[in-house]
């Protein structure tokens, strides 16, 4: 992923802040610090112009808290120890759902602190960016300062396993995204055979009428309507 100049700007206000302040700044903050030095900065317009980036698909207002992704913040060098921790975490949080012998598997922070004697800091800033990664955690609970959490591993961290770096990981979503929208594909086209074969079936019905039948030419009529009319509901 290329980035410009004020994407790659808007990536590293954002974790900067983070870093000092554990916790995501809103769109107002961001562009507060850089509009003074880039009057023509546009945060949330920024932010959309980012691939990936959940500001393009969700409203959003200056107020709202910044949107940002793991891809993104992997630009930045300052974030390496930090996507190697997440790692760890994620890591282990597939290996204890395989080996396991529970119906729900958790994670608590007390036992990743355990593991690896991260600290409060590292603690409260893993839990927010596991909040960013797909796939591996379900349900989560945790304090309001983030020292304290758990979370439920995901069924699907089991498509995460062996992961050698943070890269891989980006390689294994890519891997679902591709075979999810191939699969809507092969949904949408055989809808699409479906809906061409009762068309069909319709109008041969029709065509077959006795022309002093007007009840069955009527429904007929009517059942080659509601087709037409539903074909773009059901590819949407």
């Amino acid at each position: 992923m290329e980035l410009t100049k004020y994407q790659l700007l808007y990536i590293q206000t954002v974790y900067d802040d983070f870093r000092e302040n554990l916790q995501w700044p809103t769109f107002r903050q961001v562009q507060r610090k850089i509009l003074p030095t880039h009057r023509d900065f546009r945060v949330i317009e920024v932010a959309k112009s980012i691939e990936d980036n959940q500001a393009a698909h969700f409203y959003h207002n200056l107020d709202s808290p910044t949107t940002i992704t793991l891809k993104e913040i992997h630009h930045l060098p300052e974030a390496e120890q930090d996507l190697a921790d997440l790692l760890k975490v994620i890591r282990y949080s597939v290996e204890k759902y395989i080996t396991e012998d529970k119906e729900r598997v958790r994670v608590t922070s007390e036992e990743v602190s355990q593991k690896w004697h991260f600290d409060e800091t590292v603690i409260r800033k893993i839990f927010q960016l596991l909040g960013l990664t797909t796939g591996i955690i379900g349900s989560s609970s945790n304090s309001l300062d983030n020292k304290i959490w758990s979370f439920e591993v995901s069924d699907s961290a089991i498509d995460f396993q062996d992961l050698k770096s943070i890269d891989d990981y980006f390689e294994r979503l890519d891997e679902r995204k591709k075979t999810y929208q191939a699969g809507r594909s092969s949904q949408n086209a055989d809808s699409i055979i479906s809906q061409d074969i009762d068309i069909s079936a319709t109008i041969e019905k029709i065509a077959q009428a006795d022309p002093s039948d007007i009840k069955a030419i009527g429904v007929s009529a009517l059942e080659l309507s509601a087709g037409y009319y539903n074909e773009p509901l059901t590819q949407s």
